[in-house]
C-alpha cells in the first residue's frame, strides 16, 4: 500500500509505503504526483518512508522498473533529493 503524506513542506512529496505493494499503487497514488511535478518543470524532492512489512508483487516491481524509465532515467535533472 502507498500513501500520499499529506503534511509535508512545500515543493516536497512524500510517500509511506508499507505491507502488499500493487501495481494499482504505483498507478494510483505513486505516479500521478510525480509525473504532475515533472509535467510543471518543477524540482523532484521526495521521501519514502518504508515499512518493514514490505512485499512486492510482480507486477508492482515491473512498474517500478517503468517508472524509473519514464520519469528517473527521462527526466533525471528534475530530481534534486530522495531519501528513503
Amino acid at each position: 500500500m502507498v500513501q500520499l503524506i499529506a503534511d509535508m513542506p512545500p515543493g516536497t512529496l512524500g510517500f509511506r509505503v508499507s505491507g502488499r505493494l500493487t501495481h494499482e499503487d504505483y498507478a494510483e497514488v505513486l505516479v500521478p504526483p510525480l509525473r504532475k511535478a515533472v509535467e510543471a518543470g518543477e524540482r523532484l524532492r521526495v521521501l519514502y518512508v518504508i515499512g518493514p512489512d514490505l512485499h512486492m508483487e510482480p507486477a508492482a516491481l515491473w512498474e517500478d522498473i517503468k517508472v524509473d524509465v519514464q520519469l528517473g532515467i527521462k527526466h533525471r535533472a528534475a530530481w534534486e533529493r530522495i531519501a528513503v
